[in-house]
């Protein structure tokens, strides 16, 4: 076939169509090998965070630092964060993950070791379909939610008030209380 003979004989209308199917395919096919590389780099970049967790547990306990709780502790408040924020998530369940994080974070191992058994997991975006986070990139990115808030004491030992902070603000500084940065 000469070039331009796939369209010989056919209405401009269909031409154009086919031009657009064409683009279209090839546009789509494009979107899927750029998503493609993105994922090998956030599975990278999720592995990365898994294997530093490790690395800086093992460190920890090797000092002789020990972990706060039993393991189902841990195993617990991870299945409750996944509850809390997978979907659509509000000010109030994001505080409850904070919550959560300090009730099981007491100490940097306790951090480390959360953050290694977290893994990755797939959360919904809200019925827009789902992303798979370690949990430091879930907690950077779900808690975002800004609101008047007041931390019991009684509950973790740890006191704060205030207005308009993000939730991620709440948690990050907690953690610095405990010698750990996310």
């Amino acid at each position: 076939m000469a070039k331009g003979e796939i369209f010989t004989g056919l209405p401009k209308w269909a031409q154009g169509l086919i031009a657009v199917a064409i683009i279209g395919g090839l546009g789509f096919i494009g979107y899927k090998i750029y998503k493609g590389v993105g994922k090998i780099k956030e599975d990278k970049d999720s592995k990365a965070v898994a294997d530093d967790a490790d690395k800086a547990l093992k460190d920890e306990l090797a000092k002789g630092n020990k972990l706060s709780f039993p393991a189902v502790n841990y195993s617990s408040a991870i299945n409750t964060i996944v509850k809390l924020l997978n979907g659509c998530e509000t000010f109030g369940s994001e505080l409850q993950v904070v919550y959560e994080v300090m009730k099981v974070v007491k100490t940097p191992a306790d951090w480390y070791y959360l953050v290694k058994t977290f893994g990755k997991k797939d959360i919904d975006d809200c019925g827009w379909g789902k992303t798979n986070y370690d949990l430091t990139t879930l907690l950077k990115d779900q808690l975002d939610t800004a609101g008047a808030y007041a931390i019991d004491p009684a509950i973790n030992g740890y006191k704060k008030s205030g207005w308009a902070i993000n939730t991620i603000d709440i948690l990050e500084d907690y953690l610095k209380t405990k010698g750990v940065t996310i």
